[in-house]
Protein backbone atom coordinates (compact mmCIF):
# COMPACT_ATOMS: atom_id res chain seq x y z
CA UNK A 1 0.00 0.00 0.00
CA UNK A 2 1.25 3.48 -0.61
CA UNK A 3 0.20 6.12 1.31
CA UNK A 4 0.66 10.03 0.07
CA UNK A 5 2.56 12.38 2.46
CA UNK A 6 1.99 15.78 2.76
CA UNK A 7 5.34 18.42 4.24
CA UNK A 8 4.94 21.50 5.20
CA UNK A 9 8.49 22.86 5.14
CA UNK A 10 9.65 26.93 6.07
CA UNK A 11 11.63 29.29 3.81
CA UNK A 12 12.86 32.47 4.29
CA UNK A 13 16.20 34.55 2.39
CA UNK A 14 18.27 34.48 6.24
CA UNK A 15 18.13 30.90 5.87
CA UNK A 16 17.40 29.50 2.08
CA UNK A 17 20.74 28.47 0.39
CA UNK A 18 23.58 26.69 1.55
CA UNK A 19 24.18 24.23 4.66
CA UNK A 20 25.93 25.88 7.74
CA UNK A 21 29.23 24.38 8.80
CA UNK A 22 28.70 22.53 12.34
CA UNK A 23 31.28 22.91 15.00
CA UNK A 24 33.82 20.45 15.36
CA UNK A 25 33.73 20.17 19.00
CA UNK A 26 30.76 17.82 20.64
CA UNK A 27 27.71 19.47 21.78
CA UNK A 28 27.34 20.21 25.43
CA UNK A 29 23.04 20.25 27.12
CA UNK A 30 22.40 20.10 30.21
CA UNK A 31 21.32 16.79 31.82
CA UNK A 32 17.66 17.55 31.57
CA UNK A 33 17.90 18.39 27.72
CA UNK A 34 15.97 16.65 24.79
CA UNK A 35 16.45 16.61 21.55
CA UNK A 36 14.81 18.98 19.61
CA UNK A 37 17.33 21.74 19.50
CA UNK A 38 16.72 23.06 16.14
CA UNK A 39 14.05 25.34 13.76
CA UNK A 40 15.69 27.48 11.20
CA UNK A 41 18.42 26.22 8.28
CA UNK A 42 18.63 25.80 4.95
CA UNK A 43 18.90 22.42 5.47
CA UNK A 44 15.07 21.84 5.97
CA UNK A 45 14.80 23.00 2.45
CA UNK A 46 16.93 19.48 1.65
CA UNK A 47 15.09 17.15 3.74
CA UNK A 48 12.08 18.07 2.37
CA UNK A 49 13.63 17.85 -0.75
CA UNK A 50 14.65 14.22 0.30
CA UNK A 51 11.38 13.44 1.95
CA UNK A 52 9.67 14.34 -1.93
CA UNK A 53 12.18 12.38 -4.65
CA UNK A 54 10.17 9.21 -4.11
CA UNK A 55 6.66 8.21 -3.68
CA UNK A 56 3.67 9.92 -3.56
CA UNK A 57 4.91 13.12 -1.52
CA UNK A 58 4.25 16.57 -1.86
CA UNK A 59 5.75 19.63 -0.43
CA UNK A 60 4.46 22.94 0.48
CA UNK A 61 6.19 26.04 1.81
CA UNK A 62 5.54 28.49 4.50
CA UNK A 63 7.36 32.27 3.35
CA UNK A 64 6.78 34.25 6.47
CA UNK A 65 7.67 37.99 6.90
CA UNK A 66 9.38 38.77 10.02
CA UNK A 67 9.31 42.36 11.64
CA UNK A 68 12.62 42.66 10.97
CA UNK A 69 12.38 42.00 7.35
CA UNK A 70 11.60 45.68 6.56
CA UNK A 71 14.46 47.54 5.70
CA UNK A 72 14.84 51.28 7.08
CA UNK A 73 17.51 53.86 6.59
CA UNK A 74 20.58 52.80 4.86
CA UNK A 75 19.84 49.42 4.46
CA UNK A 76 16.50 50.44 2.28
CA UNK A 77 18.52 52.69 0.36
CA UNK A 78 21.16 49.64 -0.51
CA UNK A 79 17.74 47.80 -1.62
CA UNK A 80 17.23 50.16 -3.45
CA UNK A 81 20.36 50.21 -5.04
CA UNK A 82 20.77 46.77 -5.47
CA UNK A 83 17.04 46.60 -7.55
CA UNK A 84 18.05 49.25 -10.01
CA UNK A 85 21.21 47.34 -10.62
CA UNK A 86 19.40 44.30 -11.18
CA UNK A 87 20.95 42.52 -8.08
CA UNK A 88 17.62 42.37 -6.11
CA UNK A 89 17.86 40.51 -3.26
CA UNK A 90 15.26 37.66 -2.22
CA UNK A 91 12.49 39.17 -0.76
CA UNK A 92 10.43 37.41 2.58
CA UNK A 93 7.22 35.93 1.96
CA UNK A 94 7.80 36.58 -2.01
CA UNK A 95 6.36 33.37 -3.74
CA UNK A 96 8.94 33.51 -6.69
CA UNK A 97 11.70 33.72 -4.87
CA UNK A 98 10.44 30.34 -2.71
CA UNK A 99 9.72 28.72 -6.06
CA UNK A 100 13.04 29.32 -7.04
CA UNK A 101 14.68 27.74 -4.06
CA UNK A 102 12.87 24.66 -4.00
CA UNK A 103 13.94 23.74 -7.54
CA UNK A 104 17.24 24.80 -6.61
CA UNK A 105 16.77 21.96 -3.71
CA UNK A 106 15.80 19.69 -6.02
CA UNK A 107 11.74 19.78 -5.55
CA UNK A 108 9.74 19.40 -8.57
CA UNK A 109 6.85 21.00 -9.36
CA UNK A 110 5.14 17.47 -9.82
CA UNK A 111 6.06 17.13 -5.63
CA UNK A 112 4.13 20.75 -4.76
CA UNK A 113 1.22 21.39 -3.69
CA UNK A 114 -1.11 23.64 -5.12
CA UNK A 115 -0.79 26.19 -3.76
CA UNK A 116 2.98 25.52 -3.67
CA UNK A 117 3.60 29.04 -1.28
CA UNK A 118 2.18 30.30 1.90
CA UNK A 119 2.94 33.69 2.94
CA UNK A 120 2.13 34.82 6.39
CA UNK A 121 3.40 37.51 8.69
CA UNK A 122 4.59 36.42 11.65
CA UNK A 123 6.50 37.23 14.73
CA UNK A 124 8.91 33.78 15.10
CA UNK A 125 8.76 30.50 12.69
CA UNK A 126 6.34 28.77 15.46
CA UNK A 127 4.50 31.72 14.84
CA UNK A 128 4.57 31.29 11.19
CA UNK A 129 3.53 27.63 11.33
CA UNK A 130 0.36 28.48 13.39
CA UNK A 131 -0.72 30.82 10.70
CA UNK A 132 -0.16 28.87 7.60
CA UNK A 133 -1.76 25.42 9.23
CA UNK A 134 -4.78 27.81 10.06
CA UNK A 135 -5.04 28.72 6.32
CA UNK A 136 -7.45 26.85 3.73
CA UNK A 137 -5.45 26.71 1.57
CA UNK A 138 -2.66 24.72 3.81
CA UNK A 139 -2.93 21.12 2.96
CA UNK A 140 -3.45 19.12 6.88
CA UNK A 141 0.76 18.11 6.46
CA UNK A 142 1.93 14.50 8.32
CA UNK A 143 5.05 16.01 8.69
CA UNK A 144 7.19 19.50 9.50
CA UNK A 145 10.45 20.15 8.03
CA UNK A 146 12.52 22.47 10.14
CA UNK A 147 16.77 22.87 9.80
CA UNK A 148 19.14 23.27 12.68
CA UNK A 149 19.54 26.62 14.75
CA UNK A 150 18.81 26.69 18.14
CA UNK A 151 16.19 26.55 20.94
CA UNK A 152 14.33 23.24 22.02
CA UNK A 153 11.74 25.54 23.16
CA UNK A 154 10.78 26.76 19.80
CA UNK A 155 10.55 22.88 18.50
CA UNK A 156 8.43 21.97 21.72
CA UNK A 157 6.22 24.67 20.55
CA UNK A 158 6.07 23.43 16.76
CA UNK A 159 5.09 20.51 18.40
CA UNK A 160 1.98 21.26 19.76
CA UNK A 161 0.78 21.25 16.63
CA UNK A 162 0.44 18.01 16.92
CA UNK A 163 2.11 17.37 13.98
CA UNK A 164 5.29 15.35 13.80
CA UNK A 165 8.19 17.52 13.03
CA UNK A 166 11.30 16.20 11.13
CA UNK A 167 14.81 17.58 12.06
CA UNK A 168 17.68 17.88 9.17
CA UNK A 169 21.20 18.37 11.32
CA UNK A 170 23.50 21.17 10.54
CA UNK A 171 25.45 20.46 7.47
CA UNK A 172 22.37 17.91 6.01
CA UNK A 173 23.54 17.92 2.28
CA UNK A 174 20.28 15.92 1.04
CA UNK A 175 19.36 13.07 -0.46
CA UNK A 176 18.60 13.10 -4.19
CA UNK A 177 17.57 8.96 -4.28
CA UNK A 178 15.04 9.86 -1.13
CA UNK A 179 14.61 7.62 2.09
CA UNK A 180 15.59 3.89 2.04
CA UNK A 181 14.58 3.35 5.38
CA UNK A 182 12.85 4.78 8.58
CA UNK A 183 14.67 3.58 11.73
CA UNK A 184 12.78 3.73 14.97
CA UNK A 185 14.07 3.44 18.43
CA UNK A 186 11.41 1.74 20.50
CA UNK A 187 10.99 0.22 23.69
CA UNK A 188 7.36 -1.38 24.08
CA UNK A 189 5.93 1.75 25.77
CA UNK A 190 2.61 3.54 24.44
CA UNK A 191 4.72 6.58 23.13
CA UNK A 192 7.07 4.09 21.25
CA UNK A 193 4.59 2.47 19.79
CA UNK A 194 2.49 5.99 18.80
CA UNK A 195 6.14 7.05 17.10
CA UNK A 196 6.85 3.24 15.51
CA UNK A 197 3.10 4.06 13.82
CA UNK A 198 4.35 7.22 12.79
CA UNK A 199 7.48 5.94 11.08
CA UNK A 200 5.17 2.64 10.05
CA UNK A 201 3.30 5.65 8.08
CA UNK A 202 6.21 7.30 6.38
CA UNK A 203 7.56 4.16 4.77
CA UNK A 204 4.93 3.67 3.38
CA UNK A 205 4.54 6.95 1.97
CA UNK A 206 8.81 6.90 0.87
CA UNK A 207 8.53 3.27 -0.44
CA UNK A 208 11.39 2.71 2.41
CA UNK A 209 12.15 -0.43 4.50
CA UNK A 210 11.89 0.19 8.45
CA UNK A 211 14.34 -1.04 11.12
CA UNK A 212 13.08 -1.19 14.92
CA UNK A 213 15.90 -0.54 16.97
CA UNK A 214 17.00 0.17 20.46
CA UNK A 215 16.91 2.89 22.54
CA UNK A 216 20.48 2.71 23.10
CA UNK A 217 22.48 5.20 21.19
CA UNK A 218 25.04 3.22 18.87
CA UNK A 219 28.64 3.82 19.36
CA UNK A 220 30.02 6.78 17.35
CA UNK A 221 33.85 5.49 16.57
CA UNK A 222 34.95 2.00 14.93
CA UNK A 223 36.77 0.84 18.02
CA UNK A 224 33.60 0.64 20.28
CA UNK A 225 31.45 -1.26 17.79
CA UNK A 226 30.24 -4.53 18.42
CA UNK A 227 30.88 -7.65 15.44
CA UNK A 228 28.38 -10.38 15.13
CA UNK A 229 27.61 -12.62 12.62
CA UNK A 230 23.84 -11.91 13.35
CA UNK A 231 22.97 -8.65 14.99
CA UNK A 232 20.81 -9.45 18.42
CA UNK A 233 17.58 -8.60 18.55
CA UNK A 234 15.05 -8.73 21.83
CA UNK A 235 11.10 -10.02 22.44
CA UNK A 236 10.24 -6.26 22.39
CA UNK A 237 11.96 -5.17 19.03
CA UNK A 238 10.35 -8.47 17.39
CA UNK A 239 6.70 -7.32 18.68
CA UNK A 240 7.86 -4.17 17.58
CA UNK A 241 8.35 -5.33 14.02
CA UNK A 242 4.86 -7.64 14.24
CA UNK A 243 3.03 -4.19 14.76
CA UNK A 244 4.73 -3.03 11.73
CA UNK A 245 3.33 -5.69 9.87
CA UNK A 246 0.26 -5.80 10.76
CA UNK A 247 -0.50 -1.73 9.94
CA UNK A 248 1.36 -2.14 6.65
CA UNK A 249 -0.73 -5.43 5.73
CA UNK A 250 2.68 -6.75 5.03
CA UNK A 251 3.81 -4.40 2.35
CA UNK A 252 6.64 -3.14 3.86
CA UNK A 253 9.75 -4.59 4.71
CA UNK A 254 11.08 -4.18 8.85
CA UNK A 255 13.81 -5.84 10.69
CA UNK A 256 14.91 -5.48 14.35
CA UNK A 257 18.21 -4.22 15.26
CA UNK A 258 18.67 -4.81 19.04
CA UNK A 259 23.03 -3.78 19.64
CA UNK A 260 24.08 -1.72 16.37
CA UNK A 261 26.44 -4.16 15.88
CA UNK A 262 28.17 -5.08 12.51
CA UNK A 263 28.33 -8.36 10.88
CA UNK A 264 31.05 -7.44 8.51
CA UNK A 265 35.35 -6.61 10.32
CA UNK A 266 35.94 -4.23 7.77
CA UNK A 267 32.62 -2.11 8.79
CA UNK A 268 33.08 0.78 10.04
CA UNK A 269 30.72 3.07 12.27
CA UNK A 270 29.38 4.90 9.44
CA UNK A 271 28.37 1.71 7.92
CA UNK A 272 25.83 1.44 10.39
CA UNK A 273 23.28 4.30 8.27
CA UNK A 274 22.37 4.05 5.29
CA UNK A 275 22.89 8.05 3.42
CA UNK A 276 19.11 7.64 2.60
CA UNK A 277 18.44 7.09 6.65
CA UNK A 278 15.45 8.98 8.77
CA UNK A 279 15.65 8.19 12.16
CA UNK A 280 12.32 8.47 14.23
CA UNK A 281 12.64 8.38 17.79
CA UNK A 282 10.03 6.51 20.28
CA UNK A 283 11.66 7.36 23.28
CA UNK A 284 12.99 11.29 24.40
CA UNK A 285 16.33 10.93 24.90
CA UNK A 286 18.01 12.79 28.11
CA UNK A 287 21.73 14.28 29.30
CA UNK A 288 24.68 12.07 27.96
CA UNK A 289 22.13 9.88 25.56
CA UNK A 290 20.67 13.04 24.11
CA UNK A 291 24.52 14.13 23.21
CA UNK A 292 25.23 11.28 21.70
CA UNK A 293 22.20 10.55 19.82
CA UNK A 294 22.87 14.37 18.51
CA UNK A 295 26.50 13.87 17.82
CA UNK A 296 25.52 11.07 15.67
CA UNK A 297 22.84 12.68 13.88
CA UNK A 298 25.15 15.39 12.64
CA UNK A 299 28.66 12.94 12.08
CA UNK A 300 26.45 10.82 9.57
CA UNK A 301 23.93 13.47 8.48
CA UNK A 302 20.92 11.66 9.72
CA UNK A 303 17.56 13.89 9.99
CA UNK A 304 15.64 12.72 12.81
CA UNK A 305 11.78 12.91 13.84
CA UNK A 306 10.14 14.05 16.74
CA UNK A 307 6.59 12.93 17.37
CA UNK A 308 4.14 14.92 19.82
CA UNK A 309 3.23 13.11 22.93
CA UNK A 310 -1.11 11.70 21.68
CA UNK A 311 -2.16 13.57 24.97
CA UNK A 312 -0.20 16.98 24.08
CA UNK A 313 1.26 16.88 27.42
Amino acid sequence: MHRTLHILTLWHPTFAHGAYTAPAETPTLPEDATLGDAILGGEAIYLAAALSALGRTYVQAVAPHFPDDTAHGWAKIWTQIRSKLGQEPEQAGTPKDVLRSLGRAGIGVNHLVDPAVLAVTATSPHHAFQQALAMDECVTPDVLCVGPGSGATMVQRVLQTNIPVAVAPAGYPGSPSGIRRVTCTYDGSPYAQQALRVATELAEGLDAEVRVSTTTPPPVDDADTIVRPESATTPVLDAGCELVQGWSGGTVLVAPDGDWSMQDEESTAEARWLPEELLVFGHAPTGDDAIQWETESRRFSIPYVLVPQADND
